[in-house]
């Protein structure tokens, strides 16, 4: 895998699977694959309404995530609140 850790998600709404980003995100770090990956450069991409949920979700996580990627997602509901950090 080169060293990629992908997730899968199916969206439903941006505050959802923010919450459902951060879940996994919390069941990686317990699961027998934590000891593979590198927890400091944690990136969450989405399209459409998932690049909306990445966005809230990389808010909401802070410093657990390094950053994120809308893809022709549009900043509706939470995300339209989410800040980048520096």
């Amino acid at each position: 895998s080169r060293g990629w850790v992908v997730i899968g998600l199916v969206p439903a709404a941006p505050a959802a699977t923010a919450a459902e980003f951060q879940s996994a995100l919390d069941s990686l770090t317990r699961s027998p694959w934590a000891k593979h990956v590198d927890f400091t450069r944690v990136w969450l991409a989405g399209h459409s309404i998932g690049g909306a949920a990445a966005i809230t979700a990389a808010a909401r996580l802070g410093s657990r995530v390094r950053g994120a990627i809308n893809l022709d997602g549009d900043f509706m509901g939470d995300a339209l609140e989410a800040r980048p950090r520096q």
